[in-house]
């Protein structure tokens, strides 16, 4: 099955697809696609908890965005910045400044507010 095929169905091909057209690479390794452990994303979840959204909130507005939320999140580079900021209770505005995903959640949380989704 081809990855433009599995994309249309939804499946794992859907990432990589995605991933292609992201970074541009023509063969992604699954290390670059794939969380390093099932926890690496706990932090995205705490923080979408804070806002009010859920996965299925995220889910409604398209294929695809809640898995490039979790990649983008696993892949941070200021996680312990983030650990730090839920562990001493920081105001929740402090992570917009550093948080790669800060546009994408902030528009999830726009559209939720409006109940658009």
């Amino acid at each position: 099955m081809s990855i433009s095929t599995n994309r249309k169905q939804g499946g794992v091909g859907s990432v990589f697809a995605h991933t292609l057209t992201r970074w541009g690479s023509k063969r992604p390794r699954l290390e670059d696609v794939a969380p390093h452990s099932s926890r690496d994303a706990d932090l995205l979840y705490r923080r979408m908890a804070a806002l009010g959204l859920s996965v299925a909130d995220v889910e409604r507005v398209g294929r695809g965005i809640m898995q490039d939320l979790e990649l983008t999140c696993t892949r941070c580079d200021v996680r312990n910045r983030c650990e730090g900021d839920f562990a001493a209770g920081a105001k929740l505005k402090a992570w917009k400044a550093y948080c790669p995903n800060t546009m994408s959640l902030d528009s999830l949380r726009r559209l939720k507010g409006r109940s658009l989704i």
